[in-house]
């Protein structure tokens, strides 16, 4: 299990360390699938990772919620306990990710460079807890 962050990136850079990591799917874990950088929104990310042969996957119940966005945004800080609280009464959608990481060499998705700064970590953790294998930032 691998996670990756796009603060910095372009979409080759993203899509070239998946590649070497020999990632066979994407889980794309931002509530809303949109970047203001060319190529990392939903439908672009996705037909790049479709062409080298990387499955894209959506899910935003493991997205950080709006209202801890905005508080984000005017507190400048984020809230850890809340987004694990959101992430512990989403079982389902770590249940799904868990499956789908457990059949194919899979990373999550988000913005943060710093995987210490995303929520990226806890939903990584989450998968790992309950699968069989390690988690790794490239």
């Amino acid at each position: 299990m691998f996670t990756v962050g796009y603060e910095g990136r372009r979409q080759e850079d993203v899509v070239q360390l998946l590649v070497d990591a020999r990632v066979q799917r994407l889980i794309d874990v931002r509530w809303r699938p949109l970047s203001r950088k060319r190529g990392l929104s939903k439908t672009a990310l996705s037909a790049a990772l479709e062409a080298v042969g990387i499955d894209y996957f959506h899910d935003r119940r493991l997205g950080t919620p709006p209202e801890l966005m905005h508080q984000l945004r005017t507190e400048g800080a984020y809230d850890w306990d809340e987004y694990a609280a959101h992430l512990a009464g989403a079982p389902d959608a770590v249940a799904e990710a868990t499956v789908l990481a457990t059949d194919r060499r899979t990373a999550l998705l988000c913005y943060e460079a710093n995987p210490q700064e995303c929520h990226r970590l806890l939903v990584g953790q989450a998968i790992v807890a309950s699968g069989d294998f390690g988690l790794h930032h490239i």
